[in-house]
């Protein structure tokens, strides 16, 4: 190994080190750092031969705090693709993790209206609704869920 690849490696090895990253946020950093494409390329191929780089556990990792934050699937997704992770590892995720499900999204939501209920059951339902569909939720799983909530019944 040439010593401007093994400076990468070093670098790559540093930074994981610290935080999992995304292969494009590792990139990135590499390039910020000076580091030619071929020499980026090459420590990041071995830190994914090695296992130490993967995209797929690293989105199951996000998804996974973002959804403990009480984020939907609209944000997490954008959230997602910020992160550099491709939309197939993304799709394959969100389908196993029944994210884009509404029943699922309706009992998260429901959550989230629990720990807000004093705003919920305010008047003002439009800012509440808004609230709900800014965490990433669908607007009528929002919408039913407002209902819901003003409501008080869980029949509806």
């Amino acid at each position: 190994m040439e010593p401007k690849t093994r400076t990468a490696w070093n670098k790559t090895l540093a930074i994981l080190n610290r935080r999992v990253q995304s292969e494009k946020m590792l990139g990135q950093k590499l390039q910020k750092k000076g580091f030619g494409q071929e020499e980026i390329r090459s420590a990041l191929t071995k830190a994914k031969d090695y296992k130490l780089l993967d995209d797929r556990s690293y989105a199951e990792m996000l998804i996974k705090r973002e959804l403990r934050k009480g984020y939907g699937p609209r944000r997490i997704q954008t959230g997602l693709f910020s992160h550099g992770i491709s939309q197939p590892i993304i799709k394959d995720l969100f389908e196993s993790m029944r994210l884009t499900s509404k029943e699922n999204q309706e009992e998260r939501l429901r959550e989230v209206a629990a720990k807000k209920s004093s705003q919920a059951k305010t008047r003002d339902s439009l800012k509440f609704f808004r609230y709900l569909v800014s965490l990433g939720y669908d607007s009528d799983v929002a919408r039913r869920v407002c209902k819901i909530t003003q409501e008080g019944d869980e029949d509806v």
